[in-house]
This record gives structure tokens, sequence and C-alpha cells, in this order.
């Protein structure tokens, strides 16, 4: 019996360290803290110190706005909505840790005059716990005051119930965002905003103005999906789920956005096995998913500093 339990013991041990290699490990405040400069919280950006998880942790923003002159497009960059979607969290300490030494494509956007702010783990308690829902058990993308309440998990009392999306709002609130994307896994689709028509259906008021930049923000995300082999172009609206994040930043907030769902759980991805003809070539190679993923992401950044020259600026639009 005791060689028995010291085998199970010994392969729990081996399938958690494998575990935690293959879903990243768990978040570590202090050491990202170091990793990063312009750490800062929702709170301490606001001014408002009641802005922290139901637990009460603080809710993690890199900030990098210029010092000469307010920024002309400001970007934000999310994730770990989910708690148990870690790789959303890493892929944006990635990105944040590469603008931070130059070394990012979004880095290529500083001649115009921008800002970006990162929040990692808006979900600092689902984190914590692996846990996909906050600590009171309430899924946050179904908390936002869009088509609230249309969903099949618990979208909260009421919209904004929850002291996580609160901090967001205010967030918004204050910096103003251009464009913004709310980082989650795995499945290959990317989320945009909600169609006019199901907004409409469900009593909200939209204006011209708003359908045209919906209808150009819609058409920029289609034209370079294709760079994400095999992804698929959803909406919140189209998969039942109301209250989502995309839909209020959008259609309230008047900010271009969308989710981006990674694909995969691993960040390096092997490529299809060599072809007879190809035996010169190594039998595998690897595809970084986290550079398709910032390629992406630039790409959609510059689409909406397009679509703001171009007269379609969302936070002119009718109504706000």
């Amino acid at each position: 019996m005791l060689k028995t339990s010291k085998k199970v013991a010994k392969y729990s041990l081996i399938l958690a360290v494998t575990a935690l290699v293959l879903i990243g490990t768990p978040a570590n405040s202090k050491q990202d803290l170091k990793a990063i400069p312009n750490a800062t919280s929702i709170s301490a950006l606001t001014g408002d110190k009641t802005l922290k998880s139901n637990a009460g942790s603080e809710i993690l923003v890199y900030s990098f706005t210029p010092e000469s002159k307010a920024p002309a497009f400001r970007f934000l960059i999310q994730g770990g909505m989910h708690g148990n979607e870690s790789q959303a969290s890493q892929f944006v300490l990635w990105i944040a840790k590469r603008y931070a030494r130059g070394e990012s494509l979004l880095n290529q956007l500083a001649a115009d005059d921008i800002a970006i702010d990162f929040v990692p783990y808006l979900n600092p308690d689902g984190v914590s716990e692996n846990n996909r829902y906050n600590a009171r058990g309430v899924n946050l993308n179904r908390n936002f005051d869009v088509l609230w309440g249309v969903t099949r998990e618990n979208p909260g009392q009421k919209s904004f119930s929850e002291p996580e999306t609160k901090a967001i709002k205010k967030l918004f609130e204050k910096q103003k965002y251009t464009a913004a994307v709310d980082v989650h896994g795995y499945i290959n689709w990317i989320v945009a905003p909600s169609r006019p028509e199901a907004l409409q259906a469900a009593g909200h008021k939209i204006s011209k103005k708003q359908i045209g930049t919906y209808n150009a923000w819609s058409q920029a995300i289609r034209k370079n999906m294709p760079m994400l082999n095999g992804y698929q172009y959803k909406t919140g609206a189209e998969l039942g789920d109301g209250g989502a994040f995309e839909d209020w930043a959008f259609w309230k907030h008047n900010t271009l956005s969308y989710c981006l769902e990674l694909e995969t759980w691993f960040r390096f991805v092997p490529t299809k096995k060599r072809q007879f003809n190809d035996l010169h070539q190594p039998a595998y190679g690897k595809v970084d998913k986290y550079a398709q993923y910032e390629t992406f992401v630039y790409r959609m950044f510059q689409e909406a500093i397009a679509i703001k020259k171009a007269g379609n600026d969302p936070s002119q639009m009718a109504g706000n």
C-alpha cells in the first residue's frame, strides 16, 4: 500500500507539472510588475480606490502614453476576463513586454502619436483560482449592458453588477479608446460587435453614422482575417451571448472593438509533416501563433486609425 501511494503521488506530481507547462503558470503580479515598466492599476489610473476585484485585488494596467502631448489615438489590449484562459493573459503580457522594449509591431504605430494600455488580468480572482468566472460566479463577458441577459451563463444580477466590469467602464470613461481587443481562448473565431439589426430588434436606437462605422469596421476585420488561417467571423448575438465586452465597447462607448479568440492552448504549433519531394527539409517546423496574433492586432489598429482619419470617427457618432 505504501509503494502504491508513493506511485500515485509521483504520477500526480508529474501530471501537475505537465498541466502547468501546457496551460501556463498562475499569475504572479509582483513578477509582472518588475518585468514591465509603466505598471499601474485601474484604481490608481482613474483615481478611484474602490475599483478592485471582488476579493480586493488590484487590476493591473501597463499604460504607455506620450509625454509630449495628448495622443491622437488610444488603444486597449486586455485579457484574462475568463480566468481559466491563461494563454490570453500570457499573450497580453508577451506583447506588452515587447512593446516596452521597442520590439513589437505596435511600436511602428508610434509615429501616429498613440497610447496603448495593456490589461492582462481583468479577472484576477478567476485567474488565481483558474476559474472562468469571477469570485461571485459571474461570467464577466456577459455583464455589460448591451443585450444583457441574453445568455446561457450567469450574467450577474444586473449589468455592471460586478466590480471588475465597473472598473473597465471607469477606465473607458477616462481613456476614451479608439479601438480595443479583448483576448480569449480557445477556438478559431474573431467575434465582432453584433450587427445593427440585432440591437434594433432589442429596442436599441442606432444612427446612420453608427451603421456606417460598423460596416467599415466589419469589412476591415473580414479583410484581415485570412492572415489567421481558418478563422471564422462571429458576433455575440449570433452566438447567443449578450452582455459581451465588444458589443458594449462599440455600441455604447463608441470604440472599434472585437474579441480575438486564441486558436490553441499552445504558442508554438507544429507545421504539417513534410512531403516526399521536401525530404531535404526538416521534418517539422513550428509556427509562432503569438507572432501571428500580434500582426493581426497591429493591422486592426492600423485599420482603426484609417477609419478615424477617413471621417468615420466613432467618437463623433450621433447621439454620443
